[in-house]
């Protein structure tokens, strides 16, 4: 971009990003943009959530030659989201450029603001070196943004933060809500106040121990890191893998001292999984197995009421696009069951009851919002032919039904074939479902 004067992508409200623009992990260089009294700056101008389908951004290195510099809501991926309630995904991004807005609010590493309705995001894999600037007192600064609207069902997993952030209120990853999993900010900023409950130093950066961190029990490698080469972890396969040296345990941690890192697994012995019959978590370290259901083309059968419990602890871990159906009735006299999805991470997908009944479902005692069979799903999904008979009793807070709750726009389709379940909550009951941020369909 040496040279070329570049226009944010989408930089019209009225002509705003939908859609899916995949770097393929490769890198912008040179890309400068300094207008300090202009607004709404960055690689994009507007990103909006889609009804259709997922607006994403991912795979891409904004690289440390780029600058961005504007007045009001200069990020280094967007300068703003706008006005819809679908989903964005940000996923696999490096910024290693400086963002600053001079005198004006909302600077970030991907997102400076947002402006009308709250859009669910989908934030994952992101790592920030550069330095977030944002000059006014009253200034909101941000690695993710410096302000994307409040949205619980927002999730932010797995961002490092190695630039300076100036001028920002609150934490420094910024003005955000919802779910925050491995968040950690190494870059000794003053104040800071968010990610910083490990102890992890800049050699930790350098020496692989935090990229072997971030991949959990190694059983789903998010990061990567050439030793020698990298100077932090990268969300692309390109580099290679972090292995501890030493004997571990199945959870990937070590037995006895903290071991060495390198890029061989010569050395490193790490035991399988112990998963006894009738259970999905491993008896030794607790992982969740995924693959305690066997997708049969594509699609998960449920027969038992083990299967039903494995399938909400699976939407619980961020499984999304299902094809869910019921084999036979299912009687559950005596199990506990959570229910299917969260306001956090809703249940996404189809679920057919192929006309079979679930029976002596007692979901007793529930103190939270959003309750039922599904707790809560996202718009887009479609719920058929599912019968709960009168021995069920679901309970809850606000929010209490067959499915708690439904967001986003996109249409829900919940076609349910009988209903006779026993529904109480102190404040709000419905049959079927109870709230929605989208239209849905009842036949």
């Amino acid at each position: 971009m040496q040279g070329i004067e570049h226009t944010p992508i989408a930089k019209n409200v009225d002509l705003r990003w939908r859609g899916t623009f995949d770097g393929q992990g490769h890198r912008i260089k040179n890309l400068v943009i300094n207008r300090p009294t202009e607004n709404i700056q960055g690689l994009f101008g507007y990103l909006r959530g889609n009804n259709d389908s997922n607006t994403r951004v991912c795979n891409l290195i904004i690289d440390k030659s780029c600058s961005f510099t504007g007045h009001h809501q200069v990020g280094a991926i967007a300068g703003c989201s706008q006005g819809n309630t679908g989903l964005i995904t940000l996923e696999n991004i490096v910024n290693e450029a400086n963002v600053t807005a001079e005198g004006g609010t909302d600077a970030a590493a991907l997102v400076g603001g947002q402006t009308g309705n709250a859009p669910t995001w989908r934030i994952r894999n992101i790592v920030n070196t550069g330095a977030i600037t944002s000059t006014a007192a009253d200034g909101y600064a941000g690695v993710v943004a410096g302000y994307y609207g409040n949205n619980a069902q927002n999730l932010q997993e797995n961002i490092i933060n190695l630039g300076i952030v100036t001028g920002f209120a609150g934490n420094q990853l910024g003005r955000l809500t919802g779910t925050f999993i491995n968040v950690f900010d190494i870059s000794g900023t003053e104040g800071a106040t968010q990610g910083l409950d490990h102890d992890f130093t800049t050699e930790d950066v350098a020496n692989g121990r935090l990229c072997y961190y971030l991949n959990g029990n190694q059983s789903n490698i998010s990061f990567y890191q050439t030793l020698g080469q990298d100077a932090y972890p990268v969300p692309f396969a390109t580099s290679l893998q972090v292995y501890m040296q030493g004997t571990l345990l199945c959870d990937g941690t070590p037995v006895g001292d903290e071991g060495t890192y390198s890029n061989s697994n010569e050395g490193s012995v790490l035991p399988p999984h112990t998963f006894v019959d009738g259970d999905f978590y491993c008896t030794v370290c607790g992982a969740f197995n995924d693959n305690f259901v066997t997708p049969v083309d594509g699609v998960l059968h449920m027969s038992t009421p083990l299967q039903l419990q494995w399938l909400a602890e699976y939407v619980a871990a961020g499984h999304e696009n299902l094809e869910v159906v019921m084999d036979n009735d299912i009687d559950m006299e005596g199990e506990f069951f959570a229910g299917i999805g969260s306001l956090a991470i809703p249940f996404l997908g189809h679920f057919d009851g192929q006309y079979h009944t679930i029976s002596n479902l007692v979901m007793d005692g529930v103190d939270h919002d959003w309750s039922g069979f599904f707790n809560f799903i996202r718009g887009g999904s479609t719920i058929e032919n599912l019968r709960l008979d009168e021995n069920c009793y679901l309970t809850g807070m606000k929010g209490t039904a067959l499915i708690g709750g439904c967001g986003m726009q996109e249409m829900c389709c919940c076609a349910i074939w009988d209903l006779r379940a026993h529904l109480k909550a102190p404040l709000h009951v419905r049959v079927l479902y109870w709230e929605q941020t989208s239209r849905v369909s009842q036949n």
